[in-house]
Parts: C-alpha cells; sequence; structure tokens
C-alpha cells in the first residue's frame, strides 16, 4: 500500500525576493465549485446544477516582519506575485516537484503581539486572480479570473460549460 507523500522541502518568493527559512507556513487557495439546487419537470428530486467556480484566498505565515508585504498592500492591479516550489516524497521514494504560482492582491496583513523573547510572526492574505499548480511537472490546473479561464485536468471547463449552456457543440 503507498503511503502518503509528506512535504520534505519548500520554497516561498514573493515578487522575487525569496522567503527560504523565514517563511512558516502557505495555505493554497480553496478552488469550490458553485451548484444551484433545481428541480425541473420530470425530476424525481432536486438536483445540484454547477453555476460557476470560486477561487478563495492564499495565506502566508512568515516568521519575521517584512516591509515587502506593506509595499505590496493595496497598490494599484494585482502585481503581487508568488511562487511556492516544493518537494514531496513517500518514504525512500523519488521526490516529485509542486510548483504554485499566483498573481494578486494583499487584501489582509496581521502581526501576532510583540513579547519579549518571541519572534513576531506576520500572516498575509492574498486574493490571486491568477493560480497555476503544476504537480510531478504535469498541470493540475490553471486558474486566470481576468481572462476567464479555468483549465482543470487540461481542459477549459468554463468554456465549456458556457459553450454547453448556449448549446454550441464542442
Amino acid at each position: 500500500m503507498a503511503k502518503p507523500r509528506v512535504v520534505t522541502s519548500w520554497d516561498l518568493s514573493v515578487d522575487g525576493v525569496g522567503f527560504l527559512g523565514k517563511a512558516e507556513s502557505i495555505q493554497l487557495p480553496e478552488i469550490e465549485e458553485i451548484t444551484e439546487e433545481v428541480r425541473g419537470c420530470g425530476t424525481n428530486g432536486p438536483m445540484d446544477v454547477p453555476m460557476g467556480m470560486k477561487l478563495g484566498e492564499c495565506t502566508l505565515k512568515s516568521l519575521e516582519i517584512t516591509p515587502l508585504f506593506y509595499q505590496l498592500f493595496g497598490i494599484s492591479g494585482n502585481a503581487a506575485g508568488l511562487i511556492c516550489k516544493a518537494a514531496m516524497r513517500a518514504d525512500m521514494g523519488q521526490e516529485i516537484p509542486l510548483v504554485a504560482v499566483m498573481h494578486g492582491r494583499f487584501k489582509k496583513i496581521s502581526t501576532d503581539a510583540f513579547e519579549m523573547g518571541k519572534i513576531p510572526r506576520q500572516e498575509a492574505i492574498l486574493k490571486p486572480v491568477r493560480y497555476s499548480l503544476t504537480i510531478n511537472n504535469q498541470p493540475a490546473l490553471v486558474i486566470d479570473l481576468e481572462n476567464d479561464v479555468w483549465n482543470l485536468a487540461g481542459g477549459n471547463n468554463l468554456a465549456a460549460s458556457i459553450k454547453n449552456l448556449l448549446g454550441i457543440n464542442i
């Protein structure tokens, strides 16, 4: 039985500035399908019909207070860029790479209380508009809200669902 892979190493860069050894954790965005319960003529019960998708937020936790997050906070456009690279391995097997790339806006920054002898951590929340995830050099998803792209498992799901609603054969 295969064991789950664990993260053996990882690195984060924000706008080209490396946070190796300074980043405590990163929570990648959630993706969620939005559905509407519909009961139509001839159905025995209500059915969930896909209506779109929702892209969640990315949370970064830093082991130090950095001015970079404040410099990127509130700037016009979705200019903040994040690259997270990780290596994952099960037992003594081969490591596989994971790469997440995001662009968006920092919408919230918070810091721990200042206490003597303790490291004040900083947390920043990024609202991405573009998000790509590659696992083992295979594209897992590409989401681009500005250009209406939802490539999941290699196909543009958003374009396919819109064409389906319009009755266009794809």
